[in-house]
């Protein structure tokens, strides 16, 4: 085994600070001994980057990345135990997802070898209970992207796309998996541009083209564009609308609607 070899868990933290990640919101599982013994060679080597936040409950650890990503823009990490860690996590993924922020999600999976087969394998009956059918599903509605380390060579590339993917507008959380075998495989430690792994900007369509689709209120509407022509009168109304309601009460502020809050009506007028 090649001395340049690291330990798939290592190249999973040295992937997350080369992408700027600064802290890691942790409540550390059996399924972290890789992990953990990566940040321990750190500290020996004098790297203290990034800082292990221990939080006790994972709600509070998803919570401080959620308000770290709010006031910095920056994605941190939050490390779990395989299912029921997952679990735990609760209404802050979903607080997350809501807010937009970005988070780096990591769990742990139940070891897959049973007879000492691999390093990393099960050595306890809880390994057995925690090995649930679709740990992913515990938060896929709510993450952008899921997807479950299956090999050391390319841990470093999928930590990078999925903080690209977090970061990319609207942003989010992701949320990502291995084993314990997986965490403790070797690869070499191969060099990448991070450049390469930026969020993807916005591609918003050049100037004109928008109004040029849409019918005139005061023109001949085009032949290519008459099937738009029940659409933009339901537009043209709705404006005409908000303008009469407008002159009527020149005072009152207009309240815009968001598509992802419930609507209200508005409070009883005290008489």
């Amino acid at each position: 085994m090649a001395d340049s070899e690291r330990s798939a868990g290592a190249l999973l933290i040295d992937a997350l600070r080369s992408a700027g990640v600064t802290h890691l919101f942790a409540n550390f599982g059996s399924d972290h001994p890789a992990i953990i013994e990566a940040l321990a060679q750190d500290r020996a080597a004098g790297v203290d980057v990034p800082t292990v936040i221990l939080c006790p409950h994972e709600f509070s650890a998803l919570s401080a990345a959620h308000g770290y990503a709010a006031a910095t823009g920056r994605p941190q990490a939050v490390f779990v135990h395989t299912d029921v860690g997952t679990a735990n996590l609760g209404g802050a993924v979903h607080n997350a997802a809501r807010s937009r922020v970005p988070v780096f999600v990591f769990a742990g999976l139940t070891p897959y070898t049973l007879e000492g087969e691999l390093p990393g394998g099960r050595n306890t009956f809880v390994n057995h209970l925690q090995d649930v059918a679709d740990q992913h599903g515990l938060v896929r509605p709510y993450v952008k992207w899921s997807y479950d380390l299956r090999t050391a060579v390319n841990v470093p590339q999928v930590v990078h796309r999925a903080l690209q993917i977090a970061r990319s507008a609207p942003a989010g959380p992701v949320y990502v998996t291995a084993a314990r075998e997986v965490l403790e495989q070797r690869a070499a430690d191969v060099p990448l541009d991070v450049e390469r792994w930026q969020p993807v900007s916005a591609s918003p369509a050049p100037d004109g083209v928008v109004d040029e689709s849409l019918p005139s209120a005061d023109a001949g509407v085009p032949a290519p564009h008459r099937h738009d022509v029940p659409r933009a009168a339901a537009l043209r109304r709705s404006s005409a609308r908000r303008s009469r309601g407008a002159a009527r009460h020149p005072g009152r502020r207009v309240q815009r609607r968001s598509a992802e809050l419930p609507s209200r009506s508005p409070p009883p007028r005290r008489r």
